[in-house]
């Protein structure tokens, strides 16, 4: 479905772009994305290091803290205390409504949690939240957490119904 390695590159390129003008107004979105890609690329202490240079960048701005790369780090790291507070959080926030991207991840995040935990009750329901997102991105990957939570569960008819 994704061009991994493209989406790695692009990903990357934001960055140094970003660096290379000196876009602090920019460069923590830029990190932000490069981490989740590094996530999904399984390199998790790049992922974790670039997370943490954008959150020191937002704060020292003074700028809007993002959560997507934390709560998706957190996720896939097993770090149930993390990913459940930054997924409350962002529920919690009323700028974050429902079917936001923020409140998406959020989801897709609890989702793959969830299945890693062996909770998969709690993963399908997170994962159904996560799968009506707009973003084909997460609602594609939300889609394939579903699936594994509903056959891990032992219900793989709804595990077909959710592919057709």
């Amino acid at each position: 479905m994704f061009d991994d390695e493209l989406l790695y590159l692009l990903a990357s390129r934001n960055v140094q772009l970003a660096r290379e003008a000196g876009a602090l107004a920019t460069l923590p979105t830029a990190l932000n994305l490069f981490s989740i890609t590094s996530v999904l690329m399984g390199e998790l202490a790049r992922a974790g290091e670039l997370a943490a240079e954008a959150a020191a960048i937002t704060q020292a701005t003074g700028g809007v803290e993002l959560r997507h790369a934390r709560v998706i780090l957190g996720a896939w790291r097993g770090d149930q205390a993390e990913t459940t507070a930054l997924s409350a959080s962002t529920a919690q926030d009323v700028a974050y409504p429902d079917g936001s991207t923020d409140a998406s991840q959020a989801q897709y995040a609890m989702a793959v949690l969830n299945n890693g935990l062996g909770n998969y009750a709690v993963a399908q329901e997170a994962a159904a939240q996560a799968c009506t997102s707009r973003e084909i991105a997460i609602s594609g990957s939300s889609l394939t957490e579903f699936i594994e939570a509903c056959v891990r569960a032992g219900q793989p008819e709804r595990a077909t119904q959710a592919m057709e």
